[in-house]
Order: C-alpha cells, then structure tokens, then sequence
C-alpha cells in the first residue's frame, strides 16, 4: 500500500519572511551571474597542460604520478630548471628521469624516445641482452644504449677515446666529427 508522504507547513523564512533575521543574500544580477560562470570554467581551462613534448605512450605514465630521481620534480616541472619537462622512464625498473637531470643531448632525446629506454642501474647489452660484465659494457654517445666491447663487430679490446657512437646512431647521424 502506497502512503504519500506527509507534507509539513514551512518554517522559517517562508513561513515569516518579514521576521526572518538571517533573510538569504540577494541574487546577484544575471550579467554578473554570467561572469561568475565564465570565470569557473576558465578556472577549469586553465589547469598547466601536458607539455606537447610528451608523447602520446607516454601521457599515460605521467597521470600516475612519476617523478625524477634526481631533482624529485614531475612533467609540469624540473625542479632543477623550473620549466615543464618530459620524463623517460626505465622499461625494467620504471625509474624515471628528466633528460637535462641526465644530461642528455639533443641527440640522445630523439632517440630515446625510439626504443625501451633502461637506466643506468638495469642497462644491458643491445646485442646479447646481457647485463653481465658491466666493466665491458660501452655506452652510445647519441642514444644511451649499451654494448659489450666483445659483441660488437668488429669487437673492441678496451673502451674507445672520447665519445663513441654505435652503428645504429652512425646511420642516423653520421660519423662523429674530431674536434
């Protein structure tokens, strides 16, 4: 059986409104109205953007909140340079790093951003997957990636003088010039 529910008389203001001593604030007008809603949805526009450097992959990583390890800053700021940057992270460890915190240079930023990047704690070898040896493991000047002087071809007796770069970095960059 359905009972409708009981309708109690109005208390308060609406009973009284010439008595009430705490009346409602007037309405603003509707222009001022229109400003208050114009200036919330600015408010709402105007959250920092993800920086367009970031890759669409990687736009994922950085709403779960990653960090540098070196300066502790996030995407929207380094706290080292005080500007929005991009975070690489480490495919094995899930580190991540701005690369001015790594020092990385413009060539090491574009192509970082073309494979499964490790740091320096999980690289290993891009030839044999290996991360043994470490002590003979060389390091790409132009892409970060990390060889053993012995998989390479031709091998390699010792670490080479000054900077190196791999076959792959050669290919895309050229030969490295002598200073």
């Amino acid at each position: 059986m359905y009972m409708q529910p009981q309708q109690y008389p109005p208390r308060g203001y609406e009973m009284h409104p010439h008595h009430n001593p705490h009346p409602p604030p007037p309405m603003p007008h509707p222009s001022m109205m229109q400003h208050h809603q114009y200036q919330q949805q600015q408010q709402v526009m105007t959250r920092p953007p993800i920086p367009e450097s970031i890759p669409p992959s990687s736009q994922s990583q950085e709403v779960s909140g990653n960090q540098c390890d070196f300066c502790l800053g996030d995407e929207y700021e380094n706290k080292k340079t005080h500007k929005s940057e991009e975070l690489i992270t480490c495919k094995d460890c899930s580190r991540s790093a701005h690369p001015t915190c790594l020092n990385f240079n413009p060539n090491m930023l574009l192509s970082v951003k073309k494979y499964n990047w490790q740091c320096m704690e999980c690289k290993t070898c891009s030839i044999c997957g290996n991360s043994e040896n470490d002590s003979q493991l060389l390091f790409c000047d132009d892409c970060d990636r990390g060889y053993h002087f012995y998989c390479l071809q031709p091998p390699l007796s010792k670490a080479p003088e000054g900077d190196w770069r791999c076959k792959l970095c050669v290919t895309q960059f050229g030969e490295l010039q002598e200073n």
